[in-house]
């Protein structure tokens, strides 16, 4: 959805990755960071992927030297790729001439084939074409596995996130939807809105001052048992889990995600 919308936009405007570090390059805003569809967030700020490692992140035809919006939707591909599984695509690539081969056909990592469910993988698989074959960013929201449960509209949501670009954003996501929302900065703030309007849905980031798991023993501790909340973190390990379900979550998600996974 927000690559359909930059899309849309009369302005040069361009996801693109810069040293392994998503960025909207926008005309008026300049460099803004957008985190919801962010590979970083697999890797530590002071850590730098290796010049092959950036590569393998790369539309084929941006190595190259040809641009345009099919490589938005490559990379988007590949950020999905990477959140869904935790892993880094190509990774069976350990040398340029393995990787410029595999690219040069326009084949798809062998990581593709551990996506799950399968009709997100076979998504997917429709993206390792040429640019000219490649579906638009429009094309790939009237996809079945992208659509919204009819059952979703009406739901009201409130974005937990100390990030201000991150509840911009997945605010707007979920406006254009249909789904009503309003955002908090820090668990008191969330606290205070629970009280004073009916919310069925909090989706909580895991990492901030007051993280994700303290917030929602609060919450849980105050009363606010029917409210679904729903974890977002980049990678889920087993430690985790236990950790989201014993705090009070119902589920978690692991970023980048589709709306699809955020219904009760």
């Amino acid at each position: 959805m927000a690559i359909a919308y930059l899309h849309s936009l009369d302005l040069p405007s361009l996801v693109l990755n810069v040293k392994a570090k998503n960025v909207l390059v926008h005309a008026d805003l300049g460099a803004v960071k957008l985190d919801l569809l962010s590979v970083s967030s697999l890797v530590s700020e002071n850590s730098r992927r290796e010049p092959i490692e950036e590569a393998k992140l790369a539309a084929p035809e941006l190595l190259m030297g040809h641009k345009g919006q099919s490589m938005d939707v490559y990379g988007w591909a590949m950020v999905l790729m990477e959140g869904v599984t935790g892993c880094r695509p190509y990774d069976e690539c350990t040398t340029y001439a393995k990787l410029f081969d595999k690219l040069a056909k326009f084949d798809p990592p062998e990581l593709l084939e551990k996506v799950e469910p399968r009709s997100l993988r076979e998504v997917l698989r429709r993206l390792f074409v040429r640019p000219s074959d490649r579906p638009t960013a429009y094309e790939l929201l009237e996809e079945r596995t992208f659509a919204i449960d009819p059952e979703m509209h009406g739901l009201r949501f409130l974005v937990l996130d100390d990030d201000n670009v991150n509840r911009m954003v997945c605010c707007r996501i979920l406006a254009n939807e249909g789904l009503e929302s309003m955002d908090a900065a820090e668990c008191s703030q969330a606290v205070q809105l629970l009280g004073t309007r009916p919310f069925d849905v909090l989706l909580t980031d895991i990492i901030m001052p007051v993280d994700g798991f303290e917030s929602t023993r609060l919450i849980r501790k105050l009363g606010f048992s029917d409210i679904y909340i729903i974890g977002i973190t980049a990678h889920a390990t087993d430690e985790l889990k236990t950790r989201y379900r014993d705090a009070g979550m119902d589920a978690y998600i692991i970023k980048p995600f589709t709306f699809v996974q955020t219904g009760p």
